[in-house]
């Protein structure tokens, strides 16, 4: 599955090796990507570029995805529906924010581990070819 043309993904993990990988899946099928490691990374970033979509882990060292959910979207609203997070679980309590989010949008969670496939079909979606990138603040 090929990316519509220029789509950037803005990637949030916190993990080397899974920003990496995911990173290099991404740019395999089309998209530019820019991955960063940290909360407050995304958010500036978020604000400094245009991205159709943000893929962003629920775990962040000490942040949550869910936290870079609402500060992107607050300075940003048309990431409200862009937004994908993944998770490599929602069994802690710490997390009902997040189990919230795949409850209400399982259209845009992905549990890790997940198939390439799947990362793509999310993405896709979100990523509609008539959807013009979210602009730089």
């Amino acid at each position: 599955m090929k990316a519509p043309a220029v789509s950037r993904v803005l990637l949030v993990d916190d993990d080397d090796a899974v920003r990496r990988c995911l990173a290099g899946v991404l740019q395999d099928a089309g998209y530019h990507v820019t991955a960063v490691g940290e909360a407050i990374e995304a958010v500036r970033a978020a604000t400094a570029e245009p991205f159709s979509a943000v893929l962003c882990d629920q775990h962040l060292g000490p942040s949550r995805g869910t936290d870079v959910l609402r500060e992107i979207v607050g300075l940003k609203p048309a990431f409200a529906g862009r937004f994908i997070l993944m998770s490599g679980g929602l069994s802690d309590v710490e997390d009902d924010r997040a189990r919230a989010f795949a409850e209400a949008r399982p259209e845009r969670y992905l549990e890790k581990p997940f198939m390439n496939d799947a990362l793509l079909a999310v993405l896709a979606r979100v990523v509609a070819p008539t959807r013009k990138p979210v602009p730089a603040v």
